[in-house]
């Protein structure tokens, strides 16, 4: 089982589920390999509202894909962040910056190009690594919001996990006598897996009505494709970690 903060950032909830497994670099492409369809997407835009198109091109390329699932998504480097003697604000602020690069296209279809097989697929179809990572980034987020808005307050939560945020750097920029290097682990754990929420339900805020409501619209179908969004218990489980900080039962929006 992957991390909290993997789970969620390779374009979370696909990685979450366990889809994704394409195999890196050094393979050869079998000859026999049947020539799939032209596909056109809509560039490499993933804030625009998801379509009935946009749902048709993605089946329309898993069809055509190595084990017909998403790719892995590149993994989080995490580890230089929050050694001994770091500022742990800079160290949240990089750690936002890591995040938000997964959802580069660019970053993302160069990691897809390591694999000859997957490669050899886009191009069968006529499309590029990063049309397809910023189709999967746009339809995962989509995917998100269609399970969570409307099932806890955005704008509370947000403020929430600012809160929890602040109160993991302060402990971290002064611990207390005696503190375990058990201890300073798990704070760091918690504040990586805090920001990640931060970071996703921000991304989340600003999905477009449109998507959700195209996303609704097909969620017989697409429950066969993607995981359960099981975001409202990570949110919920997050917040109520510190009660001392963060009044669970006070919501606004």
């Amino acid at each position: 089982m992957k991390t909290l903060v993997h789970s969620l950032f390779a374009v979370g909830l696909f990685i979450l589920a366990g889809c994704g497994s394409a195999e890196q670099g050094g393979q050869q492409v079998s000859s026999q390999t049947a020539v799939g369809p032209k596909i056109e997407l809509d560039g490499t835009d993933w804030n625009t509202p998801v379509t009935e198109r946009d749902l048709a091109n993605f089946l329309a390329v898993l069809e055509h894909l190595p084990d017909h699932e998403v790719p892995s998504f590149a993994k989080l480097e995490l580890n230089q962040q929050f050694s001994a003697g770091s500022d742990p604000r800079q160290d949240v602020e990089n750690l936002r910056e890591i995040f938000r690069s997964v959802f580069d296209p660019q970053l993302q279809g160069a990691e897809w190009k390591h694999d000859r097989k997957l490669v050899a697929s886009f191009e069968q179809m006529q499309i590029t690594p990063e049309e397809f990572a910023a189709l999967v980034t746009k339809i995962s987020l989509a995917w998100s919001a269609s399970a969570i808005r409307g099932e806890i307050p955005i704008l509370a939560t947000q403020r929430k996990l600012r809160e929890q945020i602040a109160k993991l750097e302060f402990e971290l920029q002064h611990p207390l006598p005696g503190q375990s290097e058990h201890e300073r682990e798990h704070r760091v754990s918690s504040i990586r897996d805090t920001v990640a929420l931060s970071e996703l339900l921000d991304l989340i805020s600003v999905v477009p009505e449109q998507s959700i409501q195209v996303m609704r619209a097909n969620e017989d179908l697409l429950h066969r494709h993607l995981p359960p969004a099981r975001l409202k218990a990570k949110f919920e489980q997050c917040i109520e970690s510190s009660p001392k900080v963060i009044q669970v039962g006070h919501s606004s929006q």
